[in-house]
């Protein structure tokens, strides 16, 4: 894996830490929040759960919920689609 995506990961992770939560449980964010921190929309996470994106449903037909560190996990193992995604997230926050 290229350093640069190793970084963005990094990175990505971090962002959804404060100090004191570093050795905490993971974050958990709902759809809108994933999607604010990736610049996705929900089409594209709706697609991605479809591929295989880690998530939790509370009930039938009810609210999404992510662990974000799961969902980073995910995206540097699902191929070239999601981490050129990632590249364009760190362009974006980083240029």
């Amino acid at each position: 894996m290229c350093s640069s995506l190793i970084y963005v990961i990094v990175s990505l992770s971090n962002m959804t830490k404060t100090s004191h939560e570093v050795n905490q449980v993971p974050r958990i964010m709902n759809l809108k929040e994933i999607g604010k921190l990736l610049f996705i929309s929900n089409a594209t996470i709706y697609r991605w759960i479809k591929g295989g994106m880690p998530h939790l449903q509370v009930m039938k037909g009810g609210k999404l919920l992510f662990d974000i560190d799961k969902v980073i996990t995910w995206m540097v193992t699902s191929g070239p689609a999601i981490q050129l995604k990632i590249q364009k997230i760190r362009r974006m926050n980083y240029g």
